[in-house]
């Protein structure tokens, strides 16, 4: 029984033993495993995902499908099984789960469906009044316990989620220092932050990182508040009523609804309304602008100012005489706080009412430019109002200056410039009012002679010490001679006077001057008659006839003891006739003057023949007469344009002349000296087809200045900018060139249209020295600096921009001499 018992547990055991041995010693148990792996977030397959398992590794596709083929399979305590490791070291956790493997799919398939990755820190990002999700958002994620190192950043999708990559590994979240966050180690708190334009800025210092990623598991969602601003621009701030200004709504934060208030008890529910002031005044004006989830106002104050056109007038207390002529200018404007004198001889004043010397001859232009707070500046120019002429050079001369008593001598002045009054002191007690006296020295001596010329810039005199020298006479030995001499008989107050004097004739045919030197003996005084109907009590003098014929000139000398009288004949000549032959008559011819001026004068031989019109005027000539050699056009603010007549017409033919002229505007703030900056808005003065050409009447913008030129502010500079510029309009501005060279320009422009352009010519030139293609740079008020090359010469030249098309603002243009 015992050996039965045995002999029944040892084959027992055989049994046991056997049974086991062929499954140890077989093939190891196996399946093939498949998934996708997916955003726990956002539900959306993750690419590149690693799945580790003991024996091998594989990646995730691109639709977050992974294939481990022929997996070993574990077995414990009765239950297959395979552990695996799911992970991405850029955005997700780490996962690592245990899958229980049945019988049944043991050398067969398992498919384990879905595996959620958790991002390490990821969410959405939402519009916190729409509700809607906001793209394109700047996230950054910073450690400020590292000074805020920056730790990684990302921008939202379409769909408003957002993931930071982050560099995990088995040892933690590395820093850029090295230092690392592992198991045990309490992380530090991290700031999210989160900007966007139009929205207020987000920011989140509470969020955590452990070594596998975020610590909570869950999204950090955000809500961006969205701005609302209300704003808005008005295109013109001066002008005279009825003015028109166009506002344009600038509000930030897409508003649906409008409610303006113009300030003057008018109102608007448009977007971009245009109202007109019909009355004088300054008016605040007010946007409330809104959405249906909130709203915001607007209010600019002294917005639009409507007034009247201040008005620039002067007078000067002189205008004409000879230099240095000194004039005290005085301001005649109404409403004005600033003042720019420009004298025309480049010098300038802001006093209001100043006092300036002009030191050289010549015909100055005065302009005065006035400006007003509430209105801008006007201006006002008087062409040729000064004339200022070569100062008088006192001198004279005398026909003798030395010789025996008495000593008649002839004074004859050399004056250069306007001369009302003549006075001379002779030195001897003697003075004389006539512009060339005769004057007798009795006594010998040394004279000095001054003479002072009396005229509109005051008393000037030129004296010359010792200037007469008279010597006493020779008396000689009396002889007896025998000669019939006629004695006067004394009187009982004395012997009387005998009259006598001569004649020097000084003149030519038709006219004739003489010099009359008193001899007469003991007269106390004389009187003469020169036969024209002309007495004088000079005893010397000059006279001029004027017509021919003969007078007869009779001296009364006259004393105590009583007078006696002489008489001259003088003869005048006939002014001989010389015949000339008529160039007129015959057949004829025409000249036509073509002009670009009308009003301009045409001279031919600097005689008058009409004006320009309609840009010509014809010229009858005949054929037969003398032909004319010269021509000149002229017209004040132009350049005079003086030429040779070559061609001359014969019977019925006509000779065309083309004339040319050049405006001669000043320099409006100038001069502008380059290198430098040009601002578009300080073309020349002298308007209209002299300093620019504009199309329209009026000041479309209403600053600045106030002439047809259409003149804004736009620009971020605040600067005053030309706009509304049409094609076929230009602007002059006349420049001082330092160094003839080529530069580099700057042209500050703004368009809403793509294809405009800027031309540049240079005095009058007929080809521009610069073309400048004017891009679209989104809207009227954005500006933009458009670089171009132009080669200008040294000097003082006029610099005209041409506008060849509509669509283009300009506010300045810088000039670099390139190096």
């Amino acid at each position: 029984m015992k050996r039965m018992t045995w002999l029944l547990i040892v084959l027992t055991l055989i049994s046991c033993l056997l049974l086991i041995a062929p499954v140890s010693a077989g093939p190891a148990a196996t399946t093939n495993l498949t998934g996708t792996v997916v955003d726990q977030f956002t539900g959306l397959p993750i690419p590149g995902v690693e799945i580790d398992t003991k024996e091998g590794t594989a990646y995730s596709l691109a639709d977050g499908s992974f294939s481990l083929p022929n997996t070993i399979v574990g077995f414990d305590d009765g239950q297959y099984f395979v552990k695996l490791d799911f992970q991405d070291e850029n955005c997700y956790d780490e996962y690592r789960t245990t899958v229980n493997v049945t019988e049944a799919e043991v050398y067969h398939s398992k498919d384990l469906g879905t595996i959620k990755l958790t991002p390490g820190v990821a969410g959405y990002v939402y519009n916190s009044v729409t509700h809607q999700p906001v793209s394109d958002v700047q996230l950054t994620l910073t450690d400020p316990s590292s000074g805020d190192f920056l730790i990684s950043s990302t921008t939202s999708k379409n769909t408003g989620y957002y993931i930071f990559p982050l560099n995990l590994n088995e040892q933690g979240l590395n820093h850029f220092n090295g230092s690392t966050i592992s198991y045990g180690y309490i992380p530090p708190n991290y700031t999210l932050t989160a900007v966007k334009n139009g929205y207020q800025s987000y920011s989140n210092s509470e969020i955590r990182i452990t070594y596998k990623g975020s610590d909570d598991g869950v999204p950090h969602n955000i809500q961006l508040v969205p701005i609302f601003t209300a704003g808005f621009y008005a295109f013109g701030h001066v002008g005279q009523a009825p003015y028109s200004v166009r506002f344009l709504d600038q509000t930030v934060g897409s508003p649906t609804a409008w409610k303006w208030d113009f300030g003057d008890g008018t109102t608007s529910t448009e977007q971009n309304p245009t109202h007109i002031y019909n009355q004088t005044g300054a008016y605040n004006v007010v946007l409330t602008a809104s959405n249906d989830e909130t709203s915001d106002t607007c209010t600019q104050y002294r917005c639009v100012i409507v007034n009247t056109v201040p008005t620039a007038n002067f007078t000067a207390n002189v205008t004409s005489g000879p230099t240095p002529l000194t004039a005290q200018f005085t301001d005649e404007s109404s409403t004005a706080s600033g003042y720019q004198w420009q004298f025309g001889d480049g010098a300038t004043s802001t006093d209001q009412n100043p006092v300036h010397t002009y030191t050289q001859p010549g015909s100055y232009t005065v302009t005065l430019v006035i400006s007003s707070a509430d209105y801008g500046s006007v201006y006002t120019q008087k062409t040729g109002y000064i004339t200022v002429s070569d100062p008088p050079m006192v001198g004279f001369t005398a026909n003798v200056t030395a010789g025996l008593a008495p000593l008649g001598v002839q004074f004859n002045e050399s004056i250069n410039g306007s001369v009302q009054y003549y006075y001379w002191q002779f030195g001897d007690g003697g003075t004389s009012f006539d512009q060339n006296p005769v004057h007798r020295y009795d006594t010998a001596g040394r004279y000095t002679v001054s003479l002072y010329a009396i005229g509109s810039n005051g008393t000037q005199v030129k004296t010359v010490d010792d200037y007469i020298n008279v010597t006493a006479p020779v008396t000689p030995t009396p002889t007896v001679t025998v000669t019939s001499t006629v004695t006067p008989a004394p009187t009982a107050t004395g012997y009387p006077p005998v009259a006598n004097f001569t004649v020097t004739p000084q003149g030519g045919a038709g006219s004739m001057g003489i010099l009359v030197t008193d001899t007469s003996v003991n007269a106390t005084s004389v009187r003469y008659d020169l036969g024209d109907g002309t007495t004088t009590a000079y005893r010397n003098f000059q006279f001029t006839y004027w017509q021919a014929g003969t007078y007869t000139i009779k001296q009364t000398a006259t004393n105590a003891a009583g007078s006696s009288n002489k008489t001259i004949s003088v003869t005048v000549p006939t002014v001989p006739v010389t015949t000339t032959p008529t160039s007129e008559g015959g057949d004829q011819g025409w000249y036509t003057i073509h002009c670009n001026v009308d009003g301009a004068t045409v001279l031919f031989d600097q005689t008058t023949k009409g004006t320009i019109a309609q840009g010509i005027l014809k010229i009858q000539v005949y054929t037969t007469g003398t032909p004319y050699r010269t021509y000149t056009v002229q017209k004040d603010g132009y350049t005079t344009v003086s030429g040779t007549i070559t061609d001359h017409p014969g019977k019925d033919q006509n000779v065309d002349i083309t004339v040319n002229l050049t405006p001669t505007g000043q320099a409006y703030n100038g001069p502008h000296n380059l290198p430098g900056t040009l601002q578009a808005e300080d073309y020349d003065l002298g308007g209209e087809g002299v300093a620019y050409h504009d199309t329209t009447p009026g000041n479309e913008g209403g600053v600045y200045r106030h002439d047809d030129v259409d003149i804004e502010q736009l620009d971020t500079d605040g600067s005053p900018n030309v706009g509304w510029i049409r094609a076929g309009e230009w602007l002059a501005y006349t420049v001082n060139v330092s160094t003839a060279g080529t530069y580099d320009a700057g042209f500050r422009v703004a368009s809403s249209h793509a294809g405009s352009t800027v031309q540049v010519y240079v005095d009058g030139g007929t080809t521009p020295v610069a073309t400048v293609t004017v891009p679209n740079t989104g809207d009227w008020p954005v500006f933009q600096t458009v670089s171009a090359q132009v080669t200008l010469p040294a000097g003082q030249h006029r610099l005209r921009l041409v506008f060849p098309t509509d669509y283009v603002n300009i506010n300045w243009i810088t000039f670099a001499l390139r190096g």
